[in-house]
């Protein structure tokens, strides 16, 4: 069951013994989980999204949503899209080749699909993991998945103890955190282990995928 950030809040506040200390104010509290949660979503991509535009005639490049971290996976007219290296770019100078993308690559933060959409109004779909949003309401619910949500506290608890000048404590929780923030990278080289293609052996150096000379794509 997803949690709140007024959860989060009340119970550092308990572990802590500092219900209604104003020494830790909400807007701290709120600071201090977005940057758990940032640092998590950084760390380990535990922040999933789904983004959704039209393909656009003429139209290859698309920009990243702002808080977009790292692409899991890009479907054209829910067909799903292979990563290429740009060395597979199909276009040239004189030959730009159209039809429904296939292949996509990726270059300073920009998608570009290959072969150039000749049509609009396709849906194209973006599944990525993000950096969280800022919340800022105690009912706001949390950006990270249900299995970190709870560790956030440790994180908060260590601040509110390094806040107090308690360093003894402050270290304890933050062991615990740091623990919580090995797990999730240990996740992310799973989940980018999972979606390799298998007849694309390296899709961040090279790629086995040659394009025609003549820039016509077959079937």
């Amino acid at each position: 069951m997803a949690i709140t950030i007024g959860t989060i809040m009340d119970h550092c506040r308990s572990a802590y013994n500092a219900v209604g200390d104003t020494f830790f104010p909400d807007s701290w509290f709120t600071s201090m989980i977005w940057r758990a949660e940032t640092e998590l979503a950084i760390q380990g991509w535990v922040i999933e999204d789904t983004f959704t535009t039209a393909s656009v005639s003429g139209t290859r490049e698309l920009a990243f949503p702002s808080n977009v971290l790292a692409i899991r996976e890009i479907r054209y007219d829910n067909k799903k899209l292979t990563k290429v290296a740009l060395a597979d770019d199909p276009k040239t100078d004189a030959v730009e080749p159209t039809g429904d993308p296939y292949h996509y690559a990726i270059w300073d933060n920009t998608i570009i699909l290959m072969p150039t959409p000749n049509v609009s109004a396709d849906t194209i779909q973006v599944r990525a993991y993000v950096s969280p949003s800022q919340l800022s309401a105690a009912t706001d619910p949390l950006n990270v998945p249900d299995e970190y949500q709870i560790q956030l506290s440790d994180y908060v608890l260590a601040q509110m103890a390094y806040k107090d000048q308690n360093l003894s404590l402050g270290n304890t929780y933050a062991q615990k955190w740091e623990q919580t923030v090995e797990r999730a990278k240990q996740q992310r080289r799973k989940r980018q282990r999972g979606d390799r293609n298998m007849q694309v052996r390296d899709t961040y150096f090279g790629s086995d995928l040659s394009w025609p000379n003549n820039g016509v794509f077959d079937g």
